[in-house]
């Protein structure tokens, strides 16, 4: 018998029917294009839209999810459930959204446990499935979470793009930078730093070079990949993430690499064509 729930919210970028094939609960931020607020339904079809308007020159921005929000959708959970539950959250350094899920822990008849996953996407979901692993095995709650908040720094990332034309938008860089980044076909390599703030680690001239120093900075973090299932989540670039599986299989034996859809809460700062890789690995370190 279980002993607890899981729930993430709609940045760990699977879909919501896989999710619910595997019962956990999730729950969706907000975007805007300055006109009209869309829900994130994690359906593929709206990631194509999304991106494909993004490369019009929408520009979109994420709003959090309110403490309102949060308290009714912990209370249906309660209702249905009367276990503890595990929130595993989109990490502090990127969003404020984490405090307004702890905001409202103590209107619930239940426990539970809001965990920083001090990372984005898909590093959320890769915490999902050990939760649902340690669930199947009948671990106790408190274990649970012990376990799962010790592990978030053995989940690495790392993010490369061949534009820096959306990370000016988003303020990472000035415009001035992006449009001399873009004439020298610069590429910028991005992982998560301790916090989880998205931080620019290298920059390599060239696409070539790129995927190369990307493959190396992937190999150096990991750690028994035999053991491990790496995840590419492309922002609307299959092609992309399809060559960069065929080139880390070659270079690196992780057990399965899957692909994911990155989703509009990540996308909206980092823009198409993106790809991210994450996996467990070696522990984090600034």
């Amino acid at each position: 018998m279980k002993k607890f729930v899981i729930s993430v919210d709609s940045s760990c970028d699977t879909t919501a029917l896989e999710l619910d094939n595997l019962g956990v609960y999730h729950i969706s931020f907000n975007y805007t294009d300055g006109e009209n607020i869309f829900v994130d339904d994690m359906k593929e079809e709206s990631l194509k839209r999304f991106y494909e308007a993004m490369r019009k020159g929408v520009n979109y921005k994420t709003s959090q999810i309110n403490p309102n929000d949060f308290k009714l959708y912990f209370k249906e959970i309660e209702a249905k459930e009367h276990l503890p539950i595990i929130h595993i959250s989109l990490t502090k350094g990127l969003s404020a959204t984490i405090d307004n899920a702890i905001s409202v822990k103590d209107d619930l008849g239940v426990e539970l446990a809001v965990i920083d996953s001090k990372m984005a996407s898909v590093g959320l979901f890769i915490l999902v499935k050990e939760a649902l692993k340690l669930q199947e095995e009948g671990v106790s709650f408190a274990d649970a979470v012990k376990h799962i908040e010790d592990m978030v720094l053995n989940v690495n990332t790392f993010y490369t793009t061949n534009t820096l034309t959306y990370f000016a938008r988003g303020g990472r860089l000035s415009k001035a930078q992006a449009l001399f980044g873009n004439m020298l076909l610069i590429n910028p390599i991005l992982d998560c730093d301790l916090d989880g703030h998205l931080r620019v680690v290298k920059k390599v001239r060239g696409e070539k070079a790129a995927k190369k120093a990307y493959i190396e900075m992937i190999k150096h973090m990991s750690l028994n990949p035999e053991n491990e299932e790496l995840y590419i989540c492309h922002a609307d670039n299959l092609d992309g993430a399809l060559s960069l599986k065929e080139e880390l299989l070659k270079e690196i034996p992780f057990k399965d690499i899957k692909i994911h859809f990155m989703g509009p809460i990540v996308g909206a700062h980092t823009g198409p064509g993106l790809l991210a890789c994450f996996y467990k690995g070696k522990r984090r370190v600034n």
